[in-house]
């Protein structure tokens, strides 16, 4: 009899253990989803709740917060993406093994684009996190890094780790950008968009005989008055914080002034915001421009181009907005913003084609280069995360040349 119940009191156990997991899978699918579509801040839990048919009350009874709810949602889309990262041990060599994790990548687009798998949560808002939940998803995504570095070079690699570093930043921003660009692909193209990256990742844009030239070229400095100075000091907040997390008393309290004097240079928030962006295409557009005037080859223009924007993202001037700002743009904005920056990649993308005819670069995609110049250049304002020796001097060595001569080189 002691034996029977104690099999029923373990069975009834086992059964609401498997519910409540069930329900908390529930939970996560659907602010994986709201996170995704309104941002962290933009989403609020009376949403979830109604997403998964539960109240409020309930929804708490789970996570006491909304950004506990986030944080478990970041830690398992850090998750996914370490699984996919993980690169099998039969697979030898740093060809193959590339070749590998930038098909694992494609193959996981391809899934949640067929909707056999759910969108992993974009880490647009990750920063907005506290300190209360933040340091295990902090935690999680270093050991991520790291994992995904030791799958890109072996213990004896020559590279030092701070080039390790960089060049890991590098593909890692480039895996994340995926998502930008690639859905709007037909699944049928996948497979070759894998191993057009992976191609150029691993040899780079030069062309064998390509000789550099040193080629520079000078952003102008931006005028210095109110305005500009709102301008960086949301920029920068955004960047940190994440757009709902870059207040007006913040952005405010950065540069010790008062929400009124805010107000009389700004209409508000949201019209600074489009202006950030509005700033950070016109650096880029001058840069642009600025290369393309240059009287030496295709790839010494993209490369001065790209050398002239990293070291302004490390530089007094920066940083240029990133692109996890638009998550939390409302619609019409949001989508104009992308139609824009899908723009200034197109302009990549001519570049290396003026390179390709030139003979500077080797024959490549055009297309699949520029989606590779993105990520770089925004990914820069990040670099000394990794490399904390790394400045407005040695940013070109350390990121920009290992996309242009390959991410092995010297």
């Amino acid at each position: 009899m002691d034996s029977r119940r104690l099999i029923q009191k373990s069975n009834r156990v086992t059964s609401q253990t498997a519910r409540y997991d069930e329900k908390q899978k529930t939970i996560l699918a659907a602010a994986t989803l709201a996170f995704n579509e309104k941002g962290v801040r933009g989403t609020n839990l009376a949403d979830i709740a109604t997403a998964v048919g539960l109240t409020t009350p309930s929804v708490t009874y789970y996570y006491k917060k909304k950004e506990d709810l986030a944080a478990a949602c970041f830690l398992e889309g850090i998750a996914a993406y370490a699984e996919v990262n993980q690169i099998p041990d039969e697979v030898t060599g740093k060809e193959r093994r590339l070749a590998a994790l930038i098909a694992a990548h494609f193959t996981l687009w391809s899934d949640v684009a067929r909707q056999t798998r759910q969108r992993p949560i974009m880490f647009d808002d990750i920063r907005t996190l506290s300190e209360r939940v933040s340091q295990p998803v902090f935690a999680a995504y270093t050991e991520m890094f790291k994992q995904l570095r030791a799958s890109l070079f072996s213990a004896n690699a020559p590279q030092s780790r701070s080039d390790q570093n960089a060049r890991t930043h590098l593909v890692l921003g480039s895996l994340l950008w995926l998502p930008v660009w690639v859905l709007r692909q037909e699944v049928e193209d996948y497979p070759f968009n894998a191993t057009g990256i992976a191609d150029l990742l691993l040899h780079g844009l030069a062309a064998k005989n390509w000789q550099p030239n040193d080629a520079t070229i000078v952003i102008p400095m931006p005028e210095s008055g109110p305005r500009e100075a709102f301008l960086q000091a949301a920029t920068k907040l955004i960047n940190e914080h994440g757009y709902h997390g870059a207040s007006v008393e913040k952005i405010s309290a950065r540069l010790n002034v008062s929400k009124g004097s805010f107000y009389h240079h700004n209409r508000n928030k949201d019209e600074l915001v489009l202006d950030c962006f509005e700033f950070t295409f016109a650096v880029i557009r001058h840069a642009q421009n600025a290369g393309r005037a240059l009287p030496h080859s295709g790839l010494d223009r993209l490369r001065a181009t790209c050398a002239a924007l990293v070291e302004y993202q490390l530089s007094s001037r920066g940083p240029l907005l990133r692109g996890t700002a638009l998550a939390a743009l409302p619609g019409p904005s949001r989508r104009e913003m992308i139609t824009r920056m899908n723009r200034l990649s197109d302009r990549f993308a001519s570049m290396i084609a003026d390179g390709i005819v030139d003979g500077s670069i080797r024959p490549v995609d055009p297309q699949l280069g520029g989606q590779l110049v993105n990520p770089m250049i925004n990914g820069a304002a990040e670099l000394q995360r990794w490399c904390p020796q790394a400045n407005a001097e040695n940013i070109a060595r350390l990121y920009v040349d290992p996309l242009i001569k390959g991410l092995y080189c010297a």
